[in-house]
């Protein structure tokens, strides 16, 4: 199979022939019909979460399941699916109670840990593959599990907004998150400019020291990766 490799940190991707892969046990083989870029896989390719080289990265996801291995249940060949990003166990009490990031047993990121998805076929673990419904689009999906799942996460789990809540979003990343927020039938306003403009103000006032709030400095405090 054709797949884009990367052979050194901060490099460019080289375009290779490499075998197909096969599943092993409680894994399966998708065929890639289509996958996303954003600023994770930049910080990636730079080696800033880590990993092994050479490697085949991309998280962003969707195609076809082709094969599936011993001890797989919940997948079927010819099954459409995105992928998810963190190679978690499922079974701890984070995995258990919806905080996977905090796995017990956490292995890494698919794509930096384990080859991805920028090649025909991807080889990952049964639970790292998630059904998606016929009327999405392999394109819309696979950008979905990043640029709208990290803020659905962030809303529904987090934040746990519902639709009598009125919601503010600071930053020029807050459009998913105005979508999500617009999904979920909230009332949501998305501040950028003014803001930043603000902060900024706020730094040069303070002699181009830069000084978190208690905000910042508590939430940055709370579990071993932000999520």
């Amino acid at each position: 199979m054709k797949a884009m490799v990367l052979h050194d940190w901060k490099e460019t991707y080289r375009l290779e022939e490499r075998p197909e892969p096969s599943p092993g046990i409680g894994e399966a083989v998708m065929r890639v019909r289509a996958a996303g870029v954003g600023l994770t896989l930049v910080n990636m390719r730079l080696g800033r979460l880590g990993g092994s080289l050479p490697r085949v990265m991309g998280h962003e996801l969707a195609g076809e399941i082709v094969e599936i291995g011993e001890g797989v249940t919940a997948l079927a060949v010819g099954d459409r699916c995105a992928v998810y990003f963190y190679l978690t166990c499922g079974r701890c009490r984070w995995c258990r109670g919806g905080r996977e990031t905090l796995c017990e047993n956490f292995g890494g990121y698919v794509g930096g840990h384990r080859d991805g998805g920028f090649a025909e076929f991807v080889c990952l673990p049964e639970g790292n593959f998630l059904p998606i419904s016929d009327g999405l689009s392999d394109e819309a999906a696979a950008v979905a599990t990043d640029a709208v799942n990290t803020n659905w996460h962030c809303m529904r789990e987090r934040a746990r907004i519902d639709p009598h809540d009125t919601v503010l979003l600071i930053g020029r990343a807050a459009v998913s998150a105005f979508t999500v927020c617009k999904w979920r039938g909230c009332s949501a306003r998305v501040s950028s400019r003014r803001m930043f403009r603000t902060k900024n103000s706020i730094w040069r006032g303070n002699g181009g020291r830069k000084r978190r709030s208690t905000f910042e400095r508590s939430t940055m405090s709370q579990g071993r990766r932000n999520d």
